[in-house]
């Protein structure tokens, strides 16, 4: 995906499950999340309990890692 403005974050296509573990199912965090900040841009994550704000929080900050897409450093 290109973009003609300047980008300071983007979150391209991000998802995220956490594995089964013991008799639980695995956990689908997150689905196909993108976003793109333009420099100076405000965005604030919003959401109930379990939605996934602090999961992409911890993307995005390198705590974890996502499951599949990116966040090119730009």
């Amino acid at each position: 995906m290109q973009s003609t403005t300047e980008t300071s974050l983007a979150i391209e296509d991000v998802s995220h499950t956490f594995p089964a573990s013991g008799k639980q199912a695995p956990v689908h965090a997150l689905d196909h999340i993108d976003v793109r900040l333009a420099p100076g841009e405000f965005f604030s994550v919003i959401g109930p309990s379990g939605c996934g704000k602090s999961t992409l929080l911890e993307i995005v900050a390198g705590l974890i890692p996502a499951t599949s897409g990116r966040i090119p450093f730009v």
